[in-house]
């Protein structure tokens, strides 16, 4: 009789994928919530890179003011339920 065969644990690697899955729709439901300000500010910081003070000068308004927008956007998004 043959040895049995040993088979990766594929459910775990699958049910991580679909954890991945559903924290990224959550995410995503959670940013397409916010106003389109917030949702700007956070894609010229994190999509596009841009530092505080070049995002203040390509949408011409106070560095400070874009600090406090940009707190007050990942505020949001950290106060989400389906973030947590």
């Amino acid at each position: 009789m043959p040895d049995p065969v040993e088979f990766p644990d594929l459910v775990a690697e699958e049910d991580g994928e679909l954890l991945a899955l559903v924290e990224g729709s959550a995410i995503w439901g959670a940013f397409e919530s916010l106003s389109e300000q917030d949702r700007e500010l956070l894609k010229l910081r994190y999509e596009s890179d841009l530092t505080q003070s070049a995002i203040a000068e390509h949408l011409g308004i106070p560095e400070g003011t874009v600090k406090v927008r940009l707190y007050r956007a990942r505020e949001k998004l950290r106060k989400r339920p389906e973030i947590q």
